[in-house]
């Protein structure tokens, strides 16, 4: 799904200045662009495919991810709806092997990967089912006066409140 003609699975937060950095990180030229895969990998992080590796494997090896990604600047938001394998997936097949261009984030800036950010109908069940507070849906109900509104429910699983933060 795409957003405005970019990728809707990740917010850009440029905490310096008023432009977009989606606009450069995806507008460089291709021989200036790498994957988040490609650029682990010259760290010397391998990142398996998930298939191949046990629940306990996989559990592990996605905080090694997560903060392999921190040393790169990139932070995830909204992943406690989603188990241990399904977020791993998710990076391994969606976000890891998009070119991006971040050399400028060396000197501060940052890319956070926003896992509901595509807002679409299912996204926005998770997000008013699990994330949203009564104050967010008292909003909604108010700007989407026709829209159904579902039960709130725990969020099954417990990660992001250990996920790195940005400084």
């Amino acid at each position: 799904m795409e957003v405005e003609g970019r990728p809707a699975k990740a917010v850009r937060n440029c905490h310096c200045c008023d432009r977009d950095p989606w606009d450069w990180v995806t507008a460089a030229p291709d021989n200036m662009r790498m994957s988040l895969l490609d650029r682990l990998g010259m760290r010397g992080v391998e990142v398996p495919a998930p298939e191949t590796l046990s629940d306990v494997a996989l559990s592990s090896r996605l905080w090694e991810l997560i903060e392999q990604l921190k040393r790169l600047r990139v932070y995830l938001l909204h992943t406690d709806h989603l188990s241990d394998r399904a977020l791993y997936a998710l990076l391994w097949e969606e976000y890891l092997p998009e070119p991006l261009f971040l050399e400028g984030f060396a000197f501060g800036g940052r890319l956070h990967f926003d896992i509901l950010s595509g807002w679409g109908d299912s996204e926005s069940e998770i997000f008013l089912r699990h994330y949203a507070d009564e104050a967010d849906r008292k909003e909604w109900r108010k700007a989407f006066p026709g829209d159904r509104m579902p039960q709130p429910e725990p969020l099954p699983f417990d990660r992001d409140r250990w996920l790195p933060r940005a400084p």
